[in-house]
């Protein structure tokens, strides 16, 4: 009890920890001014067309931050958004390359060690890849990692591959409102209001990235954080897992952002 509910508190100050950390990309979705660089810019790239994505590898995706939890249930978080990320691009109508199919792949070769001594996932992806004011000027690591990613996709034969990154998934407490100024992605369970000053809330951040591994460069790129908050202060915290295929969901398909719109014009 005494380890659940100090999970629970660091919860509660990372999650506002996030906050601050996540306003300047999230102020581009509901209009607020920004301070800084601009954020990595998000859906299709220039050039890309969807007519001639037909199969897609979607490498294990990562998380910098544990966020408290045990490695054996941190193994089941990333299994969560990577199942739902391999159903949502089949709805697609893609030949999909599961992450497991990945791993396999890899250890037949005996390159699986690659996937971190090469690939080097070990920063935020919405920077990686990219070009002018983004790049990571990381002279050996970053010609490398494009390099492992050119060798990836002839070694799977497919078109792309999908990045994608755990950027925040946890339960805290949240503001009792419908409404919020980090993100316009605010779910309140069952029909009635919330109550009180804060609520149970499940928040999940993901981003993920299409690189065409031919060349190692962007085709998109899209990011949401979601919140589910419970009705009243002692209601039960909503589900994490429901929220993470929620959210990869809004990234892949929903978004005016999403692939959904680009393959349907196919």
């Amino acid at each position: 009890m005494a380890a659940a509910a100090r999970t629970r508190k660091d919860a509660m100050q990372h999650h506002h920890l996030l906050i601050s950390s996540l306003l300047a990309a999230l102020c581009v979705a509901s209009g607020c001014a920004s301070v800084g660089p601009p954020p990595v810019e998000t859906g299709p790239r220039e050039g890309f067309e969807a007519a001639s994505l037909r199969s897609v590898a979607v490498v294990p995706f990562f998380s910098a931050d544990p966020f408290g939890l045990e490695p054996e249930a941190r193994a089941h978080m990333l299994a969560t958004y990577e199942s739902a990320a391999v159903a949502d691009l089949t709805s697609l109508g893609l030949e999909v390359v599961a992450p497991d199919q990945v791993r396999e792949a890899l250890t037949a070769a005996e390159r699986l060690h690659e996937l971190e001594t090469r690939l080097d996932l070990d920063r935020s992806i919405d920077t990686l890849f990219e070009t002018g004011p983004f790049a990571k000027r990381e002279e050996g690591v970053v010609d490398d990692r494009r390099v492992f990613l050119q060798e990836l996709g002839a070694l799977l034969k497919v078109d792309a591959v999908l990045l994608g990154e755990v950027v925040y998934h946890t339960d805290a407490r949240c503001d009792a409102s419908s409404s919020s100024t980090y993100t316009p992605y605010v779910v309140i369970e069952g029909s009635g209001r919330p109550q009180g000053e804060t609520v149970p809330c499940a928040v999940s951040h993901f981003q993920a990235k299409l690189i065409d591994p031919r060349e190692a460069k962007p085709l998109w790129f899209n990011r949401a954080l979601r919140e589910v908050r419970a009705t009243a202060p002692e209601a039960s915290t909503p589900d994490l897992d429901q929220n993470a295929r929620r959210t990869v969901e809004l990234v892949l398909l929903e978004t005016n952002k999403g692939l959904k719109g680009v393959f349907a014009r196919r």
